[in-house]
């Protein structure tokens, strides 16, 4: 009995820290992305140009996953409404470097999810990759 009380307190306690971490999310309509020093990528991707203009609006997970990989933060055992990814994209001026959360239509249909949006920690420098 006692294993099971300890059991379901692990798992609550899971839960309602996963809703927390997506509940602040945003703030004044705009998405707050989170410290790239607690990825566990920090580092990031080095992606080309062309890989990163097949991200848009109404591909799956599996799609996003085969050209980007999981996300490079850890959120837990609750499917989430955002996946972050911290990337370098290589351009023939230099490398530039990018935050982009994909928020997800239905974060629950597990890879069937299609991307709602992308969000640029800084739009003007990035969401030119994504078009």
């Amino acid at each position: 009995m006692k294993k099971i009380l300890l059991t379901g307190l692990l798992v609550t306690s899971v839960l309602m820290l996963s809703a927390c971490s997506t509940a602040e999310r945003l703030v004044d309509n705009t998405v707050q992305f989170p410290n790239q020093n607690v990825a566990w990528k920090p580092e990031g991707l080095i992606i080309k140009q062309e890989q990163l203009s097949l991200l848009k609006p109404g591909i799956t997970k599996k799609q996003v996953y085969d050209i980007v990989g999981a996300p490079h933060y850890n959120y837990g055992f609750v499917d989430q409404p955002y996946w972050d990814y911290i990337l370098t994209v290589e351009t023939p001026t230099g490398d530039v470097s990018c935050q982009l959360a994909i928020e997800w239509t239905h974060p629950v249909t597990r890879l069937r999810a299609p991307i709602k949006m992308l969000h640029w920690k800084d739009p003007v420098t990035c969401s030119r990759f994504a078009s």
